[in-house]
């Protein structure tokens, strides 16, 4: 199989660095996807995900559970469950990934967007779309977008939060980018939420703010992208066509691609 051009896959994204700043075990899977296209990864966690604990929630008498992302999943689950049963009637998952999550844990989805794997994809699914009298449970991190509980009551739900993660600004070591960016060799930043983009705009020394600011960026949502550019980003961004991980890598080639023939033509 051959990427765009004739580029053998497995060498698509060779020469190429690639920031990655997700923190938590959805890197370790990015990652590798990405360097199973040769692209060389710079890891850059400026944020840390830590579990609340200490915490149990009464979930037998809602109606519908969501969890926003796989880290809901993963720190929510052992709070949920009754006797090792999960006694929720439905479950919905935002993303590709929280669905995979649910699967490992033994809870498969009930709910999941066909494409737009986002809080808008999930209020268009229909049995989201009449919920009125029923009781909803949003498992996620602390803060966080009000989107979804906003529009569900809008529908006439009763709509309650369960916070069972948050995530802490931490200062990565700045090395591996570092030695990246001396060889001269093209290199781009990948962003998977407005937090994140905020969490690497505030780790990123001082020295190489200009850098960041002129960097090409690979952004999960129009969400992300818009934060970027109000931190200061003004170089290339490219928005992968849905949330998954596998729709972001396709926005790092593409925009790759586009930083090769720049550098060609150059």
């Amino acid at each position: 199989m051959t990427a765009a051009g004739g580029i053998p896959e497995s060498n698509a994204l060779a020469g190429t660095g690639v920031v990655v700043a997700r923190p938590g075990v959805a890197a370790d899977r990015f990652t590798l996807l990405l360097e199973q296209l040769g692209a060389t990864v710079l890891p850059f966690p400026a944020l840390r995900i830590e579990p609340l604990f200490g915490l149990s929630v009464p979930i037998g008498r809602y109606d519908w559970v969501i969890f926003i992302s796989a880290n809901a999943v993963r720190h929510g689950i052992p709070h949920l469950t009754r006797d090792g049963d999960f006694p929720a009637r439905r479950v919905a998952a935002v993303g590709a990934a929280t669905a995979a999550a649910l699967d490992r844990a033994g809870r498969p989805a009930d709910l999941l967007p066909e494409r737009d794997f986002s809080s808008e994809g999930l209020l268009h699914c229909q049995p989201l779309r009449q919920v009125a009298g029923q009781r909803v449970l949003i498992v996620r991190g602390r803060g966080g977008r009000e989107t979804l509980a906003r529009t569900l009551r809008g529908r006439g739900a009763a709509v309650d939060y369960f916070a069972c993660y948050e995530r802490r600004f931490v200062t990565p070591d700045p090395a591996p980018l570092a030695r990246w960016l001396t060889t001269g060799a093209p290199c781009l930043v990948t962003l998977t939420s407005s937090q994140v983009a905020e969490a690497v705009w505030r780790a990123m020394p001082a020295a190489r703010h200009g850098w960041l600011q002129r960097a090409p960026l690979a952004c999960l949502s129009e969400a992300t992208a818009h934060r970027a550019r109000s931190l200061g980003a003004q170089g290339e961004i490219e928005i992968a066509t849905d949330h998954s991980d596998h729709a972001l890598v396709e926005a790092v080639r593409t925009l790759a691609g586009r930083m090769s023939r720049v550098i060609e033509g150059a």
